[in-house]
Parts: C-alpha cells; structure tokens; sequence
C-alpha cells in the first residue's frame, strides 16, 4: 500500500499543476473561491495523516481512507486495481 502513498501524491501534485496552469491561462474568474486550492491542500493533509497512522501498514481505517481517496484516479495508468476498497 505505500506505492498508494505516492501515487496519491503525485496525483494531488498534478491536480494542482492543473489548477494553476488552468488560472494562468483563463485567468481567475473561474478561480474566484479558493476552495479549489484548498481542496488539494487538505487532500495533501488527509493522506500525509493516514500514512503516518500506526494501522496504515495494517488493514486499518487509514488504509480505507487512502483507498478511497485514490477512486477519482481509477482510469490512471499508474493506477494499481489492488488498491479498490
């Protein structure tokens, strides 16, 4: 499971990449609410949290929470079916 670590991360890295490139481009009248960003930041934090929790390596609640999270991305290529909840 800590190959879903970091593909989560690099996922959140290109969503933000997205966001910011998306901004400069149309500029920010789309953007006008930061919930956008924000949302890639406590996403940042919920799997940092999770990945440092004793019961990651286990089938614990962190681990359901990090396969969860990793849904949105199922038709990545990085994206690895062991990890569906």
């Amino acid at each position: 499971m800590t190959d879903l670590v970091g593909f989560l991360r690099a996922r959140l890295d290109e969503d933000a990449a997205d966001l910011q490139y998306s901004r400069d481009r149309v500029g920010d009248n789309w953007l006008e609410h930061p919930q956008f960003l924000y949302e890639v930041e406590v996403r940042r934090r919920i799997v940092q949290t999770c990945s440092t929790d004793v019961s990651y390596e286990e089938e614990g609640m962190a681990n359901t929470i990090l396969a969860i999270m990793s849904l949105p991305y199922v038709d990545h290529p990085d994206y690895d079916e062991d990890w569906r909840p």
